[in-house]
């Protein structure tokens, strides 16, 4: 039974530095494993005007949760109160929920479309209950 006891505590000396490292080496890839799955996050960064007027999506950056930093004007600033960024299947989608006088709770729900590099989808406009197919270039 010394025997035993004293082979379960060697294997536990020799394996725990090599389980320690492997348990660290995971912690320590999964921001980068996390940061490769969305680099096209940074497709999206940029300033996108709506083709039907002069509202505009200023998009600085994306975390890779897909909390996006944006502004928002029509023509002045309109509070964002919600934007993400999500990858469902090929496409990469955007929701932006905005918050000030007479856009209480609107959202625009769009898709990012790598031929013509546009945004499309649709705005709902709360004050009014309706929705309206959108399409946004980004400005160069």
């Amino acid at each position: 039974m010394l025997v035993s006891l004293a082979l379960v505590y060697a294997v536990g000396i020799i394996g725990a530095p090599a389980l320690a490292q492997d348990r660290t080496t995971i912690q320590d890839a999964a921001p980068g494993v996390m940061l490769a799955q969305t680099p096209e996050f940074a497709e999206l960064i940029g300033r996108w005007v709506r083709t039907d007027g002069g509202y505009t999506i200023v998009i600085k950056s994306v975390d890779p949760n897909g909390k996006i930093d944006a502004t928002y004007a029509n023509p002045n600033p309109i509070n964002i109160s919600k934007a993400e960024a999500s990858v469902e299947g090929s496409s990469l989608r955007i929701f932006i929920e905005l918050r000030g006088a007479g856009y209480p709770g609107s959202t625009y729900t769009l898709t990012h479309v790598p031929t013509g590099d546009r945004l499309t989808g649709e705005y709902f406009q709360a004050a009014i209950r309706q929705k309206f197919d959108v399409i946004f270039l980004r400005a160069r």
